[in-house]
């Protein structure tokens, strides 16, 4: 039987008192008899290697699990970029000088990559793949340290005006 925890769930199998996936991503297992209870902690590698071991899935290379772990790193990557393309056409079609020139050909490029990288996305979430043990927050935070140039989105600026090509809006720190 399965109970939702706050960290995951916890799966209740006779002969265990039960199994219970952890916030940090470990798998403990509890038993007990008569007088004792007994707690097991599994690093999600020691139960991927018992599993290779009892042939219950395929044994991987190390190149393979590289390659994976890679895929999950570009997937990630995706994502981030999604995100920025969506920003930079939101940013094309509110803040625009359209009434001095034609940026029908940027909007629409922007809007379409948007799209593209939409599909992208949605096409890895539903794959569904998990490579690697580590939290979704702690992969996030990886990428967003290794991805230096990415800065805060540009706001409006105040007063509506509209930046020269190549400059940055100007915004008020306040």
């Amino acid at each position: 039987m399965t109970k939702e925890t706050n960290g995951g769930w916890i799966e209740e199998i006779p002969a265990l008192d039960s199994i219970e996936l952890l916030s940090n991503g470990n798998v403990r297992v509890t038993t007990s008899d008569l007088q004792d209870q007994y707690l097991v902690d599994l690093h999600p590698m020691h139960l991927r290697f018992i599993a290779e071991k009892l042939g219950l899935v395929r044994e991987m290379s190390a190149s393979e699990a590289d390659a994976l772990r890679m895929v999950d790193k570009l997937a990630r990557r995706i994502r981030l970029l999604a995100e920025r393309i969506g920003h930079l056409g939101e940013y094309l079609a509110l803040y625009s000088d359209s009434k001095h020139a034609d940026l029908s050909y940027e909007q629409t490029y922007a809007t379409a990559t948007a799209d593209l990288a939409d599909e992208f996305v949605r096409e890895i979430d539903e794959s569904g793949a998990v490579v690697t043990p580590l939290k979704r927050s702690e992969r996030q935070e990886s990428d967003a340290a290794s991805v230096t140039a990415a800065q805060p989105a540009p706001q409006k600026p105040k007063g509506g005006a509209t930046p020269k090509a190549g400059q940055l809006p100007l915004v008020d720190p306040s």
